[in-house]
């Protein structure tokens, strides 16, 4: 199996999914973001029967505005001035320590916690038609009855999270997330802009560690 690639080739690639070589996240950030649900607002409102499926901001447009850029009028070209930490992010400390040492001097866009409670079912859908590993997902817990599946030619497969699991994700393919457990489900979701060398490192790495799901590799290496 041939894991020579390069870093474009990764990113700008097909594949749904990559684990991620990086530190788990502590419990510390689990407990900030249980803390802080009376913060978070309905995520892509409508979707999901009863508010199930919510967010909170710590980088973005403001604490509240979790949806893309172009939901509030900003345009593309504008997107990294207009992305700030916001007052959430001050809120949460641990986790914002956490993703400022752990993709550091990257240009960041939304930084959003999500949360998904119990009986939330997110129906399938793409966020985006590039294929490409745009979304890296951060498991701050993933209950037993969790489970974040998509679509590949007809086929449902389910991306092997658990807790304290970091996936680089390819939101092209229609995805879906459901937690059928009694326990709210929190992710953190980072999207970078822009990284430096150490960034890219972190995919070369994540590369050579895992590989690509579709040879085999599952992504359940220790």
């Amino acid at each position: 199996m041939n894991h020579e690639r390069s870093y474009g080739s990764i990113v700008h690639s097909d594949m749904p999914y990559l684990r991620l070589d990086i530190p788990p996240p502590g419990e510390a950030m689990l407990a900030e973001a249980a803390s802080r649900i009376p913060r978070f607002v309905d995520h892509r409102e409508g979707e999901v029967p009863d508010g199930r499926w919510k967010a909170l901001a710590l980088h973005g447009l403001g604490s509240d505005k979790t949806l893309g850029f172009e939901a509030y009028g900003v345009p593309e070209a504008g997107q990294a001035d207009a992305y700030q930490w916001t007052d959430a992010a001050d809120l949460c400390p641990a986790t914002t320590a956490y993703v400022k040492t752990t993709f550091p001097e990257a240009q960041f866009g939304r930084v959003r916690l999500m949360l998904l409670r119990p009986g939330g079912r997110v129906p399938f859908h793409a966020d985006y038609s590039e294929r490409k590993l745009a979304s890296i997902s951060i498991a701050l817990n993933h209950p037993a009855g969790c489970r974040f599946l998509y679509r590949d030619r007809g086929v449902v497969h389910e991306v092997p999270f658990a807790d304290g699991r970091a996936f680089a994700v390819n939101l092209s393919y229609e995805h879906s997330v459901v937690n059928d457990s009694q326990v709210d489900r929190f992710h953190l979701i980072v999207h970078v802009l822009r990284g430096n060398a150490q960034f890219r490192e972190l995919f070369l790495r994540s590369f050579s560690l895992y590989g690509d799901p579709r040879e085999g590799m599952d992504g359940q290496r220790p």
